[in-house]
């Protein structure tokens, strides 16, 4: 029997990997993995235990479970997917090319003499591990009736496959992540434990650079590419939940050939985590979002997303300029509850984060530092603000992404001190209320003193508020003047209505998540998982003033980072298009005549610039003033203009206000 070209390929990589001495081991399986002190050292198996300094998970569909038994959550579940073959159409068709059809869901390609028509149906139909035989190539029973759609449209197209008939029905698992990416890097929870799955049906294509980048990841003790997108620690543990995963399998199969819209937000499951003013959001017509599977606001009011998706002209582009008005020019207030929320108090608190972030955070009580957390290569993990609320203890806050990996990372980090970290995010609410009218708005609702002199920039302090009391953080991540409020999870409706209640003469109103992405845009502030990741320092992210390069303490990825700062490689810009009707995603890429020179992070449209605008990295010999810059959207070149400081109040005197 011949063997089919993946199996070929696999016989011949592992002869390859033979040849250099790894040794291969077959009829065997691997019962559970060791751990010492939070690290991976080795494996148990049926015919013995093998040791190792790295364990790299590689199991396909198996590897959340076995991962599960040492409480790590991989994000992973399979599905059922089929591929048919025709029998022989008596002709040659071995030069034909590979036909993909996404509007109805198939591939055809051909295979010796016949064609092979593979399905990624819209409803996948999702399988249990303890549905799949773990003893050979699973298979499971034809099921014509599930792909009658695809095969009568495949037909159509292709009318010899009707009259040829097929000989084949391969109906067999491949396992799907929550977003349809794949998963690999070191697990949060187990250091020294790497995992390498989820490709989505997709491993023949992806095999080769996952196997190359995760060596050289293992190797380097960092990524050596920007793994954001890949990354496993990106997910949320509940991720991994196995009905969750049933419900969203049924999706993922389809969306690899749907329409791959910007922004698109999965439709299932939704509602699993809601921040505490769900309810009130939902009242209020906001349309939701998710990000890790937590619901947000993206606007509120119409469009519906299914009617807003577009490459040039969102259905939301109305209304999320008017939210992005709302907080340039009156108040705005925005649901952040979703924010990262970590304690970490003790006797060896200070400590403990002196060595985790790269600011000085030995602050005065009640005072905030800007802070990024570097990995041991100085890449970049997360950022965020370390507030010190009393001499033993402080309050972290960084993204809603950033959640599972900070969690771990700090208690890392505080291991050899006397510093206990605990994760208060689901406990606690935060509410921004950003804009010139924000002062006005707060007085209203809280016989605090909201002035400058009162409250300055970067300071924190407990007020009396609402019918409660919260802890009030003075910093914005959309230029203007604002303030965190953060409040026990129970409070925050209370609060929330306060501030409806008092500020509908101010111009108050909420805004979603798009509008805070236009104004941070506008600022040129950095979003983690897309400016800036583990493989970026924050030299080359422009972030240089977040480090305390002579705090009396080493920070971690201190020393590599200094390294890394002596020859940048990149450098960040700011870039706005001169045609008002093109827009920006991200991913674009940046030229200067006509030639690429790097790529944009993120992009959005400015509405207060009153054009597209983005971030970009760029080679450290280009000049963002060149007249001949441009960026690339869907294959024209459109002219932009550079410049190193953000468009929107570069001097930053509206946020210090």
């Amino acid at each position: 029997m011949e063997l089919p070209k993946a199996s070929l390929a696999a016989l011949g990589l592992a002869k390859a990997a033979h040849a250099l001495g790894v040794t291969l081991r077959e009829g065997l399986d691997v019962t559970s993995i060791d751990v010492v002190d939070g690290r991976a050292v080795g494996v148990r198996t049926t015919r013995g235990a093998i040791s190792a300094r790295t364990v790299v998970l590689a199991g396909g569909l198996w590897t959340r479970d076995l991962a599960a038994t040492v409480g790590v959550a991989v994000p992973l579940y399979a599905a059922e997917h089929v591929h048919v073959r025709s029998n022989a159409l008596g002709a040659d068709v071995s030069g034909l090319p590979v036909l993909r059809d996404v509007d109805n869901s198939y591939y055809i390609r051909p295979e010796g003499d016949a064609l092979l028509l593979g399905a990624f149906e819209p409803r996948g139909v999702p399988r249990p591990t303890s549905d799949i035989a773990s003893d050979g190539h699973a298979m499971f029973d034809a099921d014509w009736e599930h792909i009658g759609d695809i095969r009568a449209a495949a037909e159509r197209a292709v009318p010899p496959l009707a009259s040829a008939g097929y000989d084949r029905f391969v109906n067999a698992p491949e396992s799907f992540t929550p977003d349809t990416t794949l998963i690999m890097g070191e697990t949060a929870e187990v250091a020294g434990l790497f995992v390498a799955a989820g490709m989505n049906s997709q491993g023949i294509i992806y095999a080769p650079g996952v196997g190359r980048e995760l060596a050289r990841w293992i190797l380097s003790g960092a990524p050596c590419f920007d793994s954001s997108a890949v990354d496993v620690q990106r997910f949320s543990p509940h991720q991994a939940n196995r009905r969750y995963l049933h419900e969203r399998t049924r999706e993922s199969l389809g969306r690899l050939y749907a329409m791959h819209w910007p922004g698109y937000q999965s439709e299932t499951p939704r509602g699993v985590r809601r921040t505490p003013l769900y309810q009130r959001h939902v009242e209020a017509d906001a349309v939701m979002g998710e990000l890790n599977g937590l619901e947000r606001p993206l606007w509120f009011g119409p469009p519906a997303l299914v009617d807003a998706y577009d490459f040039r002209r969102p259905g939301w582009h109305d209304v999320v300029g008017r939210e992005h008005a709302t907080v340039r020019e009156a108040v705005g207030v925005i649901d952040l509850s979703g924010f990262a929320k970590f304690e970490v108090a003790g006797a060896g608190a200070v400590e403990a984060l002196q060595f985790a972030a790269s600011a000085d955070v030995d602050l005065p009580v009640d005072r905030a530092a800007y802070t990024l957390f570097l990995n041991d290569h100085g890449g970049i993990e997360a950022d965020g603000t370390v507030t010190r609320v009393a001499a033993d203890r402080f309050l972290v806050v960084t993204p809603t992404s950033s959640r599972h990996r900070m969690l771990w990372l700090l208690r890392r980090r505080s291991r050899d001190q006397a510093a206990t970290v605990t994760d208060l995010t689901a406990g606690t609410a935060v509410l921004g209320v950003f804009g010139p009218r924000s002062r006005d708005l707060l007085t209203r609702v809280s016989p605090d003193d909201w002035s400058a002199e009162a409250h300055p920039y970067f300071a924190g302090r407990r007020v009396e508020i609402g019918d409660g009391f919260a802890y009030a953080l003075r910093v914005s991540f959309t230029g203007e003047l604002g303030f965190e409020i953060y409040c026990d999870a129970d409070l925050s409706v209370n609060l929330l209505d306060a501030l409806s209640d008092a500020g509908a003469d101010l111009g108050l109103g909420m805004a979603g998540y798009l509008a805070l992405d236009s104004l941070r845009l506008e600022k040129g502030y950095r979003h983690l998982g897309h400016d800036m990741g583990p493989y970026d320092d924050p030299v080359s992210a422009g972030l240089g003033f977040a480090v305390a390069w002579n705090k009396e303490v080493e920070f971690a990825g201190q020393r590599a980072l200094e390294q890394r700062a002596q020859v940048p490689s990149t450098r960040v810009i700011h870039v706005a298009l001169e045609d008002p009707g093109v827009r920006l995603w991200g991913e674009e890429t940046v030229c200067v005549d006509g030639e690429p020179v790097g790529r944009l992070t993120s992009g959005a449209f400015g509405y207060t610039v009153g054009s597209a605008i983005g971030l970009a990295v760029v080679g450290v010999d280009v000049d963002p003033r060149d007249t001949r810059l441009s960026v690339r959207v869907r294959g024209v070149d459109h002219v932009a203009r550079g410049s190193r400081t953000p468009f929107y109040d570069p001097a930053g005197t509206r946020v210090r206000g």
